[in-house]
């Protein structure tokens, strides 16, 4: 067993995915829905798991921006994953590969709003390839926008391969497209838990 320990204590410093977060643009009006786009770019080989991916297997990965008195809401939506038997848990789930993978959110701004709006989005995720899984990780993106009456409000249609993700009760409502929270909720499975708990374990060890 100590012998095997070098090289698991070697995966849990890997870190595969690198996420960044965008705005449609640069200037906003108060009270505009402002699109944005979050991307998480994959290292050859590793996946990651959608926001839907079914509960008892790995981490689901979770999205929320974090409280800001210059927003009264958004929405999440996610492109179509790839369901698949998991070879890591040995359940079905809902998985992402490729070079990278782009979730769209539409951040409502609050009438008030008021320049320099910074934006952080908050990230939870499970990064695997079909051999290993490393312990969830959290990180954090931003994106700071200025406010301008006389801009131009924003605009960015959903692509149909996209779905909407409402996983948590909405938050305040702001009109037609009033935004809605995804909360942070996620289980899992035994297999999941024992896994972390090992990659916990070595951190005590080193």
């Amino acid at each position: 067993l100590l012998g095997g320990l070098p090289a698991s204590v070697e995966a849990q410093r890997k870190d595969p995915i690198q996420w960044s977060l965008e705005a449609a643009a640069g200037e906003a009006p108060p009270s505009a829905v402002l699109p944005l786009k979050l991307t998480a770019k994959l290292e050859p080989g590793w996946h990651l798991y959608s926001l839907t991916t079914p509960e008892g297997g790995p981490i689901r990965t979770t999205v929320r921006l974090a409280d800001n008195s210059a927003l009264t809401g958004w929405r999440i939506f996610q492109p179509k994953p790839v369901s698949r038997l998991d070879p890591n848990f040995g359940v079905e789930t809902e998985t992402y590969e490729g070079q990278q993978v782009v979730f769209l959110l539409d951040a409502q701004l609050a009438p008030a709003a008021q320049s320099p709006v910074e934006i952080i989005a908050q990230v939870r995720y499970q990064a695997c390839t079909d051999k290993l899984c490393l312990p969830p990780r959290r990180k954090a993106a931003s994106v700071t926008v200025n406010m301008a009456a006389s801009a131009a409000a924003p605009s960015r249609p959903i692509p149909p391969e996209y779905a909407e993700v409402r996983l948590a009760e909405p938050a305040p409502a702001t009109g037609a497209r009033a935004p809605v929270r995804m909360g942070d909720g996620q289980t899992q499975g035994l297999g999941g838990f024992l896994l972390i708990a090992f990659g916990f374990g070595l951190a005590a060890i080193f």
